[in-house]
């Protein structure tokens, strides 16, 4: 019996000196996700933040760079653009698609920029393409249906779609019909898409 016991009083030494383990995230201890009351999960606040610095990285920009609260509203039109903005995105996804019209240097990849990372921390699928890159790739692929088809569904089904620039360079021959197919399908589909352009439509 005092064997017994003088193992329990060892065991119960070694558990205070084991040190308490530091989670970066006390809701969900590090897994990602929350067991909720009914039995299923969902993505802990920490893990949908993660993802979204994830996307935005895999797409070429940093977290915490052209956000919300960094964008220039020294003048009326700025502010505007900036409210449209915020407006856009606490109602989203109800509303319409968006258009951010202006010249050189009004900061309309900073606002889509900025709308798409406000999204993405939220949970969202964002997929963010400058025009130029996006039609080099779907001219490059025109030729090898097995490719083109992959590269366009994923356009056509991303939830939210960014195309920064729309129209800028050359418009080759077959391009519209590119984007035709792009923008109708979404439209039709009811799926949502944010455009930026120096050229009026």
């Amino acid at each position: 019996m005092d064997r017994l016991q003088d193992m329990i009083s060892r065991m119960s030494l070694y558990s205070k000196q084991v040190p308490k383990k530091e989670y970066k995230c006390k809701e969900c201890r590090d897994y990602g996700y929350i067991r909720q009351e009914d039995g299923n999960f969902k993505r802990c606040k920490c893990e949908v933040k993660r993802l979204a610095e994830k996307r935005l990285k895999a797409q070429g920009f940093k977290a915490g760079e052209m956000t919300m609260e960094q964008f220039n509203t020294n003048d009326e039109i700025a502010k505007r653009m900036k409210g449209k903005a915020q407006g856009y995105i606490n109602t989203y996804p109800n509303g319409a698609s968006l258009a951010v019209m202006g010249q050189v240097g009004a900061g309309k990849t900073h606002l889509v920029v900025g709308i798409a990372q406000e999204l993405m921390n939220k949970g969202h699928e964002v997929t963010y393409m400058p025009y130029v890159d996006m039609m080099t790739q779907l001219r490059q692929a025109i030729f090898n249906a097995e490719e083109y088809a992959r590269l366009m569904n994923n356009l056509k089904n991303t939830e939210l779609l960014v195309i920064d620039d729309f129209l800028k360079g050359n418009i080759l021959p077959n391009d519209l019909g590119i984007i035709f197919e792009l923008i109708n399908y979404r439209y039709l589909n009811k799926k949502q898409f944010i455009l930026s352009s120096e050229k009026l439509m």
